[in-house]
């Protein structure tokens, strides 16, 4: 456990709460938004809890469509 943790690049050799912060930031950055990110948000928010039921009866997320994609140029 204590060579694991010598070794651990993120908190290994003495690192310190900055340069842990520093590192993950600048590697978080280049991750895209993983894929059920916007669904596993709207059960976490609800403390594990669906979303209510439609009146059709069934669970549905709110998705937006393009938010989070690149501006499309009109051609």
């Amino acid at each position: 456990m204590r060579e694991q943790k010598a070794d651990n690049i993120h908190v290994g050799g003495g690192r310190g709460e900055a340069d842990f912060v520093r590192l993950r930031d600048d590697r978080d950055a280049t991750l895209p938004l993983p894929n059920l990110m916007l669904y596993a948000l709207q059960v976490n928010i609800r403390g594990g809890v669906l979303p209510p039921a439609a009146p059709d009866g069934r669970v549905y997320f709110k998705i937006p469509a393009n938010h989070f994609a690149p501006p499309q140029e009109n051609s």
